[in-house]
Parts: C-alpha cells; structure tokens; sequence
C-alpha cells in the first residue's frame, strides 16, 4: 500500500501518522498492524502484504487506513484490491470540530460515552475522529474535515444527490446506541440518551442436539426501527446477550457453517428491559440453486469481475431472512452464471 499524503493545495505533508488495522468480522476483532509517519516528501508504503480480498473472494477480511495529523481533518480509508493499482493520495485539510453535550432524559451529563465519525463499519478507530464525554458530558472531536454538504451531480449534469447529512455514533454501557447526525461541519449536536434494551438468548445445534458455542447471532431492526444491526458470538453454553438497543422491533438469526437458521421476525425489544428470546435453532436446511441468464439471448451472466471489489450477487428473503428487515440472503454469481444458497426450507405457502 502506497501513498502521498498532501495538504490542500497539493504539497506534500510531513509529519502525517499513519496506522494500518487488518479487520476480521467473523473474530469481531479490528487488529493494528503497522504505523508509519511520513516524511517531507509527504509519503508511506506498507510492503509485503497480503493481497485485500475481492467480494468474490468471500473471506470477509479488509484493511483500514487511519491517516492523521495535528490540526488537519483525519481520513479513515479501506483500501479495496481495484484502488490499489495506483498510489494513494490523502488530501488532508484544516481540522473541523464536531462538538456538544450528552445527557440521559432527565438532562444529567453521560460521562464516557464514546463518541465517533466516519469509520467504516460503524466501528471506532482509536485517536481518529473519536473521543469520550467529560465529566459535564460534553464531548469534542477535533480532527473532522470540514464539509458543506452540497449536492453531487452526475457526469451529464441531468441528476444530483443531495446529502443532508452524515450520521455519528454514540455509546455508553447502559443506555442505547444511537446514530444522531450533523448537518454540516464544524457543528454542535446535543445528544440524548435513552436506556438500553437488552436481549438475552441461546442457539441450539438441532443436528448434534448440543448447545451451539461459538457462532455469529446477527440482530437488525425492522424497517420500523433506525438501527444497521450488529452481531456477537456465542459462549461455550451457546449463550449470547446484545445489549445497548434502541425500543423498537429486531429481526435475530445465527450463522454456521454447514447450517441454516430460521429467523427470529420482528421481536420486541422495550428501553430499560431485558428480554429473553426463544431459542435459535441450527438445522441442515436445503440448497436453493439456479443460473442467471440473459433475457435476450439466454445466455449465462459471468458474476466474475476482474480486478473489482464489486461484483454479480443473487439475494432473497425469506425464513432466514423476513421481509420485515432489509437484509437478505445472497450468493456470488460465478463464470457461468450459477449461484447457491443453503437456506431454510419455506413453510406451506410461503414464498422465497
């Protein structure tokens, strides 16, 4: 990985920190590598790494970049096996802050809550665009890039996409994760925190009959509720807890491999309670199996991309997946146009 890191009139920027993390989502790890500063002529390497996995590749892992400096807007990157071919260049301009102040209902101070920004996958980088409230609650996170939000119009100048806003994270242990947002930069958002809900559960292997330790059991609220979802691992019990939710509706499944799980659809979860959910079950299921072709000339679609992080998917809901979340199963379509996908098996006249 190679680059320039440069200030905004195109000079090269010495003095820039620069730390690389490889991230696991099946470990839920996030693991720091390597740290380089740059010097006058403004730029890092990182050699003799391994090459990122493409979508196709399936292994799930990436990279992500921190780049930093005092007084300059932090960049966080994941650099993708296509943006690789060329060297990087990190434009960094004059810090913003994001600023404000965290409360519970009865407006008394949050103190420690984590508060971060622009970090893929919702998850933090330590000492880049993140921070912790102080004892009045108040937090600060001064390496922002400024940013007016103006609409982005397409090549020919016929359509445009305008941005409103980026959301931000909030947490503290005991009351919910929220994703409240900023509507330009620098700017000053006051937040309220309500109390957590709280689900407690177990996964069961119908197959061997024992416990399920150790898998993935994935929640995401419902179209009803504003939450991305999150994940956590099993004990050796095939105990989970997931904590720190908003009040609203989840959908809950558990991933293995060789199994199929049927979904939890639409459970309720309430702000200061612990619900305990009924069991997971892991089973065999079955294989959904097909070919995608094209209308016109009924040939198959390669699902292969060269050289592209993105590439050709098949997805659907159903038992695994309802339709009362916006997640779906999905298979990478390969070179000649097949996909398959182990799901449950859909109940009397239930359609996938």
């Amino acid at each position: 990985i190679a680059a320039v890191c440069q200030d905004e009139e195109g000079k090269p920027l010495s003095g820039v920190q620069v730390v690389l993390y490889r991230r696991n989502p099946q470990k839920l790890a996030m693991e720091r590598l390597r740290s380089e500063a740059t010097g006058d002529d403004g730029r890092f390497q990182f050699a003799d790494l391994a090459s990122p996995p493409t979508e196709a590749d399936g292994s799930g892992w990436s990279y992500i970049l921190a780049v930093a400096k005092p007084g300059k807007g932090s960049i966080i990157q994941y650099p993708t096996a296509a943006s690789l071919k060329n060297p990087l260049v990190f434009k960094l301009p004059s810090a913003a802050t994001l600023q404000g102040r965290v409360t519970d209902a009865s407006g008394k101070p949050i103190v420690g809550a984590r508060v971060w920004a622009g970090c893929p996958y919702n998850e933090p980088v330590d000492g880049v665009c993140s921070t912790r409230t102080d004892a009045d609650g108040r937090y600060a996170i001064t390496d922002m890039a400024p940013d007016e939000f103006k609409p982005m119009r397409s090549a020919d100048g016929k359509t445009a996409i305008w941005v409103s806003g980026c959301y931000f994270e909030v947490i503290h242990p005991n009351y919910a994760h929220i994703r409240p947002m900023y509507h330009h930069m620098p700017d000053t958002v006051d937040v309220v925190l309500p109390l957590e809900g709280i689900i407690d559960g177990k996964v069961v292997d119908q197959i061997s009959g024992k416990p399920a330790a150790d898998v993935l059991v994935y929640i995401q609220g419902t179209h009803s509720v504003r939450e991305c979802g999150g994940k956590t691992r099993t004990d050796l019990n095939g105990k989970y807890r997931l904590s720190s939710l908003l009040a609203g509706k989840y959908n809950l499944w558990a991933e293995a491999p060789d199994r199929a799980c049927t979904a939890l659809d639409s459970f309720a979860v309430e702000s200061g309670k612990t619900q305990t959910a009924p069991d997971l079950s892991l089973i065999e299921g079955g294989w959904i199996e097909g070919r995608l072709v094209d209308a016109a000339t009924g040939k198959p679609i390669s699902g292969a991309v060269k050289d592209c992080y993105l590439c050709c998917t098949v997805g659907l809901h159903g038992p695994s997946r309802p339709k009362s979340g916006g997640c779906v199963q999905w298979s990478q379509v390969d070179e000649q146009g097949r996909f398959r996908l182990r799901s449950c098996h859909a109940r009397p006249g239930e359609a996938l």
